[in-house]
């Protein structure tokens, strides 16, 4: 009963409790549900990564020695996961589980473990890449995405004109391709396996292209394609946010009356980032000098590390993003059946987050955009007529 329970949480819509009128009407009238199949794949993965033998004789080597030299990191460990220590068969199979989710999978240190591993590795999540990017959802990615670069570069020519910043900017978007992994060895996925097992949709600037992880497959049905060409227009947007914008470009950023408007609190009130504890930090060498400097010339950028845990990193660029997102969508002229209805599902958000609640993206941002407003309250009737209560940014 307890899974079937923790299935309908994940995988179903459920009944918010959001406060705003014409999100909560938008949300009884669209649908969104999770593909199990992809996270039932994930699963098994782990799991026969954790059983292999290979996998299994190093982690269980490495918490003998935590153990023998009473270690307060395993003894942590078993306490938060509240595990009965008289049960040493059960801690061995859960911490074969965290040492492959948090070592062998983890950022930066792929290329640390046994070769022998790192090829395990490459040949099962080949296996689970291949099982779950079939050809029809990486067929209607490449679709939704060839829409979104479309209509994006569209919108810049009718937000700024065929100025020297949008050529810039088109150029660069033009460039921009999607990534869908096949393997591990050789290719982007070995710096963050789990990143890919994890995560939706990420503009790689370095490459210049967008990375679809296995979350992102929850969109790749037509059902949910005007959803789809919000979120590859969203990546889009993050090529020439204003984090990125000095780095990339060398004309003056012309979104510049649109952020300010994004910060106003009669939009979304984009929060700032908090910077009390730079100096700190720079003076005990935690932080270099010229980070710091390069920190403070770029003051809407947040870095994996910084601003600190709890403290507010900067909110612009992704409430950017999510604006042009619905520009692009609104000129696209295709069907917003279950227009970015994920955002209907309630999501907690980590104190000093750079996002904002779901609830206000949709309401801030999404159903204020004029044509999609009409769209859906018109002739659609999904808002009722109810205003959202926040203000729309435009040029």
């Amino acid at each position: 009963m307890k899974n079937f329970f923790m299935a309908l949480f994940t995988f179903c819509i459920i009944p918010t409790t959001y406060a705003n009128d014409a999100v909560k009407s938008y949300c009884k009238s669209v649908s969104f549900s999770k593909d199990d199949s992809i996270y039932n794949e994930i699963a098994k993965f782990k799991a026969d990564m954790a059983n292999a033998k290979e996998v299994a004789a190093v982690a269980d080597e490495a918490l003998s020695n935590l153990i023998a030299k009473k270690s307060p990191v395993v003894t942590s460990w078993i306490k938060r996961r509240k595990l009965d220590v008289n049960d040493p068969v059960n801690v061995a199979r859960q911490w074969r589980l965290y040492y492959v989710d948090n070592i062998v999978l983890s950022s930066g240190t792929f290329s640390e473990r046994p070769k022998v591993i790192q090829k395990l590795v490459d040949s099962e999540m080949s296996e689970v890449f291949s099982n779950l990017y079939t050809k029809e959802k990486k067929s209607l990615l490449k679709k939704s995405f060839d829409i979104a670069k479309r209509d994006a570069i569209n919108v810049l020519k009718l937000l700024i004109g065929k100025d020297e910043a949008f050529k810039e900017i088109k150029e660069r978007i033009e460039k921009i391709s999607i990534f869908t992994p096949e393997k591990v060895i050789g290719t982007k996925v070995e710096k963050a396996p789990r990143d890919f097992l994890e995560w939706g949709f990420a503009y790689d600037p370095n490459s210049n292209q967008i990375n679809v992880g296995l979350d992102g497959l929850n969109f790749a049905y037509p059902k949910y394609q005007a959803s789809l060409v919000s979120l590859m227009a969203h990546e889009i947007a993050h090529s020439f946010d204003s984090c990125r914008f000095s780095g990339f470009y060398k004309n003056k950023n012309p979104f510049t009356s649109i952020q300010s408007c994004l910060r106003n609190t009669s939009s979304v009130g984009a929060k700032k980032r908090d910077d009390s504890q730079l100096a700190f930090l720079v003076q005990n060498n935690i932080i270099k000098k010229e980070v710091a400097q390069n920190l403070l010339a770029n003051p809407t950028c947040n870095r994996s590390l910084y601003p600190l845990p709890g403290k507010q990193r900067d909110q612009l660029d992704e409430i950017f993003a999510d604006w042009f997102s619905a520009e692009v969508v609104a000129l696209s002229g295709i069907d917003l059946k279950n227009l970015r209805s994920e955002l209907c599902l309630e999501k907690d958000l980590s104190k000093g987050s750079s996002y904002i609640s779901n609830e206000k993206r949709l309401a801030g941002i999404y159903l204020t955009q004029p044509t999609i407003a009409k769209k859906t309250s018109g002739f659609l009737g999904l808002l009722g007529g109810k205003d959202t209560g926040f203000k729309y940014c435009s040029n």
